[in-house]
């Protein structure tokens, strides 16, 4: 499965040279690859467009795409069962450790509480806190 994709991404790095340009763009076509991407939903809509357009440029390219959540994307990546993984959240430092990151869209995300809702202000950090699973109560909030 990485010799395939490595193969590919080789004769694509080489693509500078325009005395060999002819040749890439022939070996391209006669390479039929396989690239295995999983993870995150919400990074799912935007990757399939961009396989999508990848594939009008390679049409011998098969991108399955599998969308499950960011930890198992992660997971599945350092087991060497995908080739590359979508997170829509921070790395952890073995993750960071284990894989290299190529940041390729934000996410945008907006706190909505209910309007009985004592809270009127959260900063970042509260935030944090709770998706971090650090405060259970509104009092925990610091």
């Amino acid at each position: 499965m990485n010799r395939a994709v490595n193969a590919d991404k080789c004769l694509l790095a080489s693509v500078n040279s325009c005395a060999v340009e002819k040749n890439i763009e022939f070996l391209l076509v006669l390479i039929k690859v396989v690239i295995k991407i999983c993870g995150s939903t919400s990074m799912a809509p935007l990757i399939e467009k961009m396989a999508e357009d990848y594939k009008s440029y390679n049409p011998n390219i098969t991108i399955e795409i599998t969308a499950t959540d960011s930890s198992d994307g992660l997971n599945s990546a350092i087991r060497s069962e995908c080739d590359i993984a979508m997170s829509s959240r921070e790395l952890a430092d073995y993750e960071n450790e284990l894989l290299t990151k190529k940041a390729v869209a934000r996410d945008g995300i907006a706190v909505i509480v209910n309007a009985e809702n004592p809270v009127e202000n959260l900063s970042e950090k509260q935030i944090k806190q709770i998706y971090d699973n650090n405060a259970e109560k509104w009092s925990d909030l610091k």
